[in-house]
């Protein structure tokens, strides 16, 4: 187990991770205000909410902790370290940023009747928010978020280059919308509605990852304090 040691430069890490983890929930929220879906892990939650219990379907609370339980059980046995405080307080971060994207919203852009190009132009603002937010919750100082964990455990355990974090996440954002569509389609959903919401999963796949590992090496070298030892 790794020994924290509390100081300024642990606490700024801290206070930067937990930044990241808010603009990674604020992103996701203003990429689902698009009407074109967001990114592959909420995806795959609405995937996993056509098969839950009625007295919980559309708690995405409670949904959104079976999945990061799940995204933790995953990672323990891969590499144990990249969970900690953060990977907890993260998650509250998340969901006070996704909360917060929602009323701000209508103020800024009415979308209804609007051209898809618009539509398309907020997906592609909250997913280099969400982005953003991966980048600086990458720097945490014990413990990443979840979903974030996931890339850099991998990447970790099996001592992979740098352009292998935007490789494995858009691996894991591929998978990730792979089981949202079988969950679909295993639920008999209505697949005119669902259509529309796979632009963003699929954009995602193609975007993110790249953006990621940019933002990741930017902050790294803008802000050295971020850095560990």
């Amino acid at each position: 187990m790794e020994k924290i040691i509390i100081n300024k430069k642990f606490l700024i890490r801290l206070v930067v991770a937990l930044l990241g983890a808010f603009l990674i929930g604020f992103g996701g929220g203003v990429a689902l205000t698009s009407g074109l879906g967001s990114d592959p892990f909420r995806f795959l939650w609405w995937g996993v909410n056509q098969h839950l219990p009625a007295a919980i379907q559309g708690n995405f609370f409670v949904i959104s902790i079976i999945m990061n339980v799940f995204i933790i059980l995953v990672i323990l046995p891969i590499e144990r370290r990249e969970i900690g405080i953060v990977t907890v307080l993260g998650f509250f971060a998340m969901g006070l940023g996704m909360d917060l994207s929602q009323p701000l919203v209508p103020f800024i852009i009415e979308l209804e009747g609007q051209s898809f190009i618009l539509h398309f132009l907020v997906l592609l603002i909250g997913f280099v928010i969400l982005a953003i937010g991966s980048g600086f919750s990458s720097y945490s100082p014990h413990g990443k978020a979840a979903y974030i964990a996931l890339t850099f455990a991998i990447v970790r355990r099996f001592n992979l280059s740098n352009p292998w974090i935007a490789k494995i996440r858009m691996s894991t954002d591929a998978t990730n919308t792979a089981l949202a569509v079988i969950l679909f389609s295993l639920a008999s959903f209505d697949w005119q509605q669902i259509v529309p919401m796979m632009i963003g999963p699929l954009v995602a796949v193609l975007i993110i990852g790249p953006m990621l590992r940019f933002f990741y090496n930017l902050f790294g070298k803008v802000f050295p304090i971020l850095r560990p030892e």
